[in-house]
């Protein structure tokens, strides 16, 4: 195997340069900022302030639940383009192995295929471990499950999950306007599914802004531990 070429080799110093290419914005801690809003909007209640303006807003009950553009087109559409944009990634990846032109590119691609893949294991799994409600099952929100009574799914946020976790793309370019267009791309993504879901009741600001620390953890972990050799020479 080409040493160019080898994705196998993980070396401390390698995971130290990824770093290092990065340094400027792309660093485990920025996870935190996320984190930390979550944590003060649980704790100041402003899940609860914020979700009960929109309950109101929308006659008290969830009006955009089972919307055409709410549910059909943001989630069960956002859905199927995240799923069907991972796959053209790892075809992407795959095709690097038969196309010599596509060769420089299959550490990335197949980076960015870990990364996103990564995340939404995580986060599918912390939604059973922490069986944390919607707004839309609990009393307050016309359901029927109290604060605490598990046997929820919902936090973290899996669909704005699904978006965030192509903060990925930020780690996938080879140039500083690549990085930043591709961190864009991610939040952008990410913010959208969250809002729409917020608006459906599925979901409380603090899931997204959890989905969105996680995301950006997995993302910087991927890319540390797998550096490409431009980076391990940073």
């Amino acid at each position: 195997m080409r040493p160019e070429l080898s994705t196998l080799s993980l070396p401390a110093a390698g995971a130290r340069g990824a770093f290092r290419a990065y340094s400027g914005w792309a660093l485990l801690p920025w996870a935190l900022l996320p984190a930390v809003l979550a944590i003060a909007a649980r704790q100041t209640a402003l899940d609860t302030v914020l979700a009960d303006a929109l309950f109101a807003w929308e006659g008290q009950r969830w009006a955009l639940r089972d919307d055409a553009i709410a549910r059909g087109l943001l989630h069960d559409g956002g859905a199927l383009a995240c799923r069907l944009a991972w796959v053209a990634v790892v075809v992407a990846w795959l095709a690097t192995y038969a196309v010599a032109a596509l060769r420089p590119h299959r550490q990335r691609l197949g980076r960015l295929a870990l990364s996103v893949l990564a995340a939404a294991t995580l986060l599918a799994t912390l939604k059973q471990v922490t069986a944390v409600h919607c707004p839309w099952d609990l009393v307050r929100y016309g359901g029927g499950a109290l604060p605490g009574d598990g046997g929820g799914a919902c936090f973290p946020a899996g669909h704005a999950g699904a978006g965030y976790a192509w903060l990925a793309l930020a780690f996938s370019a080879t140039t500083p306007a690549g990085r930043r267009a591709g961190l864009a791309i991610g939040a952008v993504v990410g913010l959208v599914f969250g809002v729409d879901q917020q608006l459906r009741g599925a979901h409380f600001l603090s899931h997204d802004l959890w989905a969105a620390a996680l995301c950006w953890a997995v993302a910087v972990a991927v890319a540390a531990l797998w550096p490409t050799p431009a980076e391990r020479a940073a």
